[in-house]
């Protein structure tokens, strides 16, 4: 019995570029090597192709959109977003796969990826719907969270409609914060005191010199609302002090 003639692998190295050069007997157009790789490829972009199948969403018109709460449009926006990168590894998938074993996209697989392309359009124009439609329901600033490509959730949280309420209590711990800082500070032996001093002026040189530049600001940030606070606080007992006494002399005087 004859043998085969020998022939030549018809497939492209990884590059895309460079054929081939082994040659084979029996059927087929690769090698044994490229025809293992040539079924593992295929099986993977018919995987995507199904994944993408799955993932596919019904086109939502202006009007479905507007319909939408926050919850829906986060759902719908995170859906999208799924469904578009299905499309960009599909097509992916099939254009690598056409060019590595064939050396080009023929007519049939050409067509498949003209659609690839236009379902893709379509989505993309449909997501960037549904972020306008967001900014318009969150004033422009919205926070999401999303979880991979399978969990979403939506805090639901919103800087605009962050509540002020905080800022003066917040502002009140602060100012006690630093009073209590200064009598600790005040209370403490002198001897302790410059210790902790020449410790705090000693860490400025184990740190690089931008850190260094960043720290003296700080500190003179510092100091100076440290100044501030103090003339608040003598401005603040002087009034309060004045006051007092002018209530007592009105007591005494009945008026």
């Amino acid at each position: 019995m004859a043998q085969t003639a020998l022939k030549s692998c018809q497939a492209r190295s990884e590059d895309l570029s460079t054929p081939c050069t082994k040659t084979f007997r029996g059927e087929g157009l690769f090698c044994h090597q490229h025809g293992r790789e040539y079924a593992v490829a295929t099986a993977k972009y018919k995987s995507l192709s199904e994944t993408t199948k799955q993932l596919e969403l019904a086109p939502l018109s202006r009007r479905d959109i507007h319909a939408l709460d926050r919850r829906g449009l986060s759902f719908s926006i995170s859906a999208t977003e799924r469904y578009l990168l299905a499309l960009t590894a599909e097509f992916a998938a099939r254009k690598r796969h056409h060019q590595q074993f064939f050396g080009k996209v023929d007519t049939g697989h050409g067509k498949w990826l003209a659609l690839l392309k236009k379902k893709y359009n379509a989505a993309s124009s449909q997501l960037d719907a549904l972020n306008a439609h967001k900014r318009t329901l969150t004033g422009g600033w919205h926070t999401v969270k999303e979880s991979g490509l399978v969990g979403f959730s939506d805090p639901d949280w919103n800087w605009n409609t962050m509540s002020e309420d905080r800022a003066a209590p917040n502002l009140a711990i602060m100012i006690s914060c630093l009073v209590m800082l200064g009598l600790i500070l005040w209370a403490m032996p002198s001897q302790i005191r410059s210790m902790l001093w020449s410790y705090l002026r000693n860490i400025p040189t184990l740190v690089p010199p931008v850190v260094r530049t960043l720290l003296s600001i700080a500190a003179s940030v510092v100091r100076f609302l440290w100044a501030f606070l103090v003339l608040f606080c003598i401005l603040l007992w002087n009034t309060v002090s004045l006051s007092f006494h002018v209530f007592l002399n009105f007591t005494r005087l009945g008026l």
